[in-house]
């Protein structure tokens, strides 16, 4: 097979646009010389490109979706933090029932020596 080299250069191709998508002419200039002068060409040249990238503009309701989203992930992480919070105070009391049991252990050990010396 044969491959055959178009004469534009690589920075003047123009990609095809997003399908069942039609470009008006100054659209499709604005696209060729990505130079836009006036408003009008400056226009232009975004519609051509938001058609070209098929690009759709955000809905209210996506829009409501992603807030919702947002709102139920910051919960979220609120009741994440407390959980932890809650968890570090059961950790602390944990470790001083822990200490209060050796203590109470080393006391009712020596307790049990002293009655021992007693009978003996």
């Amino acid at each position: 097979s044969t491959v055959v080299e178009d004469k534009k250069s690589s920075s003047e191709k123009i990609l095809p646009p997003a399908k069942n998508t039609k470009l008006t002419r100054l659209e499709k200039r604005m696209l060729r010389e990505k130079k836009p002068q006036t408003p009008e060409e400056r226009a232009a040249f975004r519609s051509a490109v938001k058609k070209k990238y098929n690009y759709k503009e955000k809905d209210s309701q996506q829009s409501n979706i992603l807030g919702s989203s947002k709102k139920l992930m910051s919960e979220n992480k609120n009741l994440a933090v407390a959980r932890g919070k809650e968890l570090q105070e059961t950790e602390e009391k944990a470790a001083d029932m822990a200490d209060a049991a050796t203590s109470f252990a080393d006391t009712a050990k020596r307790i049990r020596q002293q009655q021992q010396r007693r009978w003996i």
